[in-house]
């Protein structure tokens, strides 16, 4: 049984909803605590939600949707990055892994960023 977080990115703001005052419900951002006064129903389309995959890198930090990893030991592709993504039935880390194989090598990589706030990193995966 793993953890079921989430996190949520505002774009409009470029900053974090803080644990706690965000979750998901069917696909439907709630927010709670001082951000109701801050954050208008409008505003809602501007907010992205990750969930934990519920995996830890090798430093122990969560692992999110949106994170970027770096590995130890590049795959044969040459590309340093890789994205976490919802693929299918699980995570998987674009453009290595599938769902299975990242679930098993997770502690072998490194959240080095995430898509929102280092998207200079996922411009040079391309």
């Amino acid at each position: 049984m793993r953890d079921i977080k989430f996190r949520a990115w505002t774009k409009k703001y470029k900053r974090w909803l803080h644990e706690g005052h965000s979750c998901n419900i069917l696909g439907e951002v709630i927010l709670l605590g001082r951000w109701c006064s801050e954050v208008s129903i409008k505003d809602l389309n501007d907010v992205e939600v990750m969930q934990y995959t519920g995996l830890k890198d090798k430093n122990g930090e969560d692992v999110y949707e949106g994170d970027i990893l770096i590995a130890d030991e590049y795959p044969e592709d040459g590309v340093d990055y890789g994205v976490v993504e919802w693929y299918k039935n699980g995570f998987a880390v674009s453009p290595w892994f599938t769902v299975k194989e990242f679930t098993e090598e997770a502690e072998n990589y490194e959240v080095i960023g995430n898509i929102y706030e280092n998207p200079e990193l996922v411009k040079e995966m391309k």
